[in-house]
């Protein structure tokens, strides 16, 4: 069965220097275009899954102990992004925050699944590829 889908998928763990998940750490995804943001906590494992983000880009910061934050993750309809994010171990305190911020790009090539999709954008649909062919025309 097939299903079409409206946003894409962020999951992963949040743990700290000794690979251990971190318990009820706060991820927070926000959209950069929209200025809109969503908050989880990670489970007793660390582990954390944001369902039905737009397209667009995001920051997504995680804070436990200290505080860790991914700028410009981009997400498109249908992906299942993973994340996995290191804490280091300071004082989780609100007055005192350590911030680390990792730039770079997530890897094209999903880990989380094996399905083949593809994005189509506005133009392909509004002008499809006939070679030479008019829709118009019903000689075949």
């Amino acid at each position: 069965m097939r299903v079409q889908v409206a946003g894409g998928t962020l999951s992963g763990t949040i743990s700290d220097p000794a690979n251990v998940g971190i318990p009820k750490a706060e991820v927070v995804v926000a959209n950069l275009a929209t200025g809109v943001s969503r908050s989880v906590t990670t489970d007793d494992d660390g582990v954390y899954t944001v369902i039905n983000l737009m397209t667009g880009r995001y920051d997504v910061t995680a804070t436990g102990f200290s505080a860790e934050i991914r700028k410009e993750l981009t997400i498109s309809v249908g992906d299942r992004t993973s994340l996995d994010l290191v804490l280091k171990v300071g004082e989780a305190s609100k007055t005192t925050k350590t911030t680390i911020v990792v730039t770079g790009e997530t890897s094209q090539v999903q880990l989380a699944s094996s399905t083949i999709s593809d994005v189509v954008n506005e133009t392909t649909l509004r002008e499809p590829p006939l070679k030479g062919r008019s829709y118009l025309r019903r000689d075949a």
